[in-house]
């Protein structure tokens, strides 16, 4: 005869013949029916299990779910059926337990409220309850003239409170927190310090200025977080928080022991910081402004002189406009072409003088009976040999009856991105009325003189006049223009 011994979900897991003893399947020994003396093996098993099979050495023939002391390190292990898994424990007492394990929890009864910690790399982590910070049992008192209250040990970077009172008078500790009440009569001061260095201090409750809160750093290689006055040399990177009262003043990251690489002000400008660093782009290039702050504009020739720090710019630049022909006694003349329009980022050299050409707006053709009397063209605007756009044509003018055509628009030069100007119209007649040709629109830029009466002139920049009949001059052209932003 045999007995089955089944699993808690109702499947078999051995089957145990009469008057044997199983000491091969787990860790107890099971007796079979009518075996003798099975109570002694009971009342161990109960022992094994209780103890939870205590000893430095794994369990023999381990069942998934079973629980193990490890004598070795004093932890309590399970077996997921393949491994034995540790499991961190719950301490709740009033002084650190000692050799934690990772991931052991430990209730700390000797503040008040309790706070929760987590062993991490050997050392107890403080958890919560978050947003206070709380003063040590031997601190619950009034503070006396230069008294220290200690917040937190060095290696947690926030080494000490220090508290000073002309006159030990209304300063308190309410909650396990310090309260230093205000007064016209006495002076009350807190500094917070770590390392010798102040970082927060508040005379008669109010902020000092421009007290700094606490820096983190960073070790670029091993990630290790440090204080800025440590001994380590490694490059590091941290947030340095300026603080004004109540207010943050500006944020600056800084990089390898003290360099500030860029600072965040209270208003939202960034700056970066000046010699070889700043931004750098995809051409190796750098410039220490994170966008193009300054503009300028240039209407007449002159010459633009890089900035220090500045290496790099996006310049635009437009051709002039032409002037529209003009006509005697009678017929009509062509009106003036467009501008032309190009733009580019450019590099820059700091301290270079680049030169600026503003092109000239052609004038219009004259009312002489000569023939020569067609429109000037407008003249072609550069930003040094980098980039440059050409004016329009002149529109053709006529003497004595018939119709003159329109001067082509300009183009732009030295990049991919341009336009082409818009060419004048022909003159043409309607019935007995003659009209002159409209002017050209400038690439990018200001529309082309429109006909009637009299000529009309192009519109700034770069537009093309019209064309003139009835016995008019044509209408000029407008003036290039090259904004530089830097």
């Amino acid at each position: 005869m045999t007995i089955n011994v089944n699993n808690y979900d109702g499947s078999t897991f051995i089957t145990i013949p009469d008057l044997y003893l199983n000491t091969l399947n787990t860790s107890l020994e099971l007796p079979g029916r009518g075996l003798q003396g099975y109570g002694t093996a009971i009342n161990q098993d109960l022992l094994w299990i209780m103890q939870n099979f205590s000893r430095s050495t794994q369990p023999d023939s381990a069942v998934r779910g079973q629980h193990w002391w490890d004598t070795t390190d004093g932890t309590l292990k399970i077996y997921d059926g393949a491994n034995w898994q540790a499991s961190g424990t719950i301490f709740n007492s009033g002084s650190a337990p000692s050799n934690p394990v990772d991931g052991s929890l430990w209730w700390n009864t000797s503040h008040t409220p309790a706070q929760l910690n987590i062993s991490m790399a050997g050392t107890w982590q403080w958890i919560g309850p978050a947003g206070n910070e709380y003063w040590t049992s031997t601190q619950n008192n009034i503070p006396y003239s230069n008294q220290v209250y200690s917040i937190g040990s060095a290696s947690q970077q926030m080494a000490a409170v220090h508290t000073q009172d002309l006159h030990v008078y209304r300063n308190t500790v309410v909650d396990s927190h310090l309260t230093v009440n205000n007064s016209s009569v006495f002076t009350n001061s807190v500094v917070l310090q770590g390392n010798g260095t102040v970082y927060s201090s508040w005379i008669n409750n109010n902020a000092v200025a421009n007290s700094k809160t606490w820096s983190r750093s960073v070790d670029l290689n091993t990630l290790n977080e440090y204080i800025t006055t440590d001994t380590n040399t490694n490059p590091k990177n941290w947030l340095q928080v300026t603080r004004n009262t109540d207010s943050v003043v500006s944020i600056s990251l800084v990089t390898n022991n003290n360099n500030v690489a860029v600072t965040v002000d209270q208003a939202g400008n960034v700056a970066l910081n000046s010699g070889s660093g700043g931004l750098v782009f995809p051409d190796g290039s750098r410039q220490t402004y994170a966008t193009f702050s300054r503009t300028r504009a240039y209407y007449t020739s002159n010459v633009f002189v890089v900035p220090s720090n500045v290496t790099r710019a996006r310049v635009r630049v437009w051709g002039a406009g032409a002037g529209g022909g003009g006509n005697n006694d009678f017929g009509s003349a062509g009106g003036g072409g467009g501008g032309g329009y190009v733009e580019a980022t450019v590099i820059l050299v700091p301290g270079a003088t680049i030169p600026v050409t503003v092109g000239s707006p052609g004038l219009g053709g004259s009312n002489s009976a000569v023939i020569l009397n067609d429109g000037g063209s407008g003249g072609s605007s550069s930003f040094g040999t980098y980039i440059s756009a050409t004016g329009g044509l002149g529109g053709q003018g006529t003497v004595g009856g018939g119709t003159g055509s329109g001067g082509g628009g300009g183009a732009g030069y030295g990049s991919a991105v341009w336009g082409a100007g818009g060419n004048g119209g022909s003159g043409f007649t309607i019935g007995l009325s003659a009209l002159g040709g409209q002017g050209g629109s400038g690439a990018m830029g200001g529309g082309g003189g429109s006909n009637g009466a009299y000529a009309g002139p192009g519109s700034f920049p770069a537009g093309g006049g019209a064309g003139a009949a009835n016995d008019s001059a044509g209408g000029n052209g407008a003036g290039g223009l090259v904004v530089v932003e830097y």
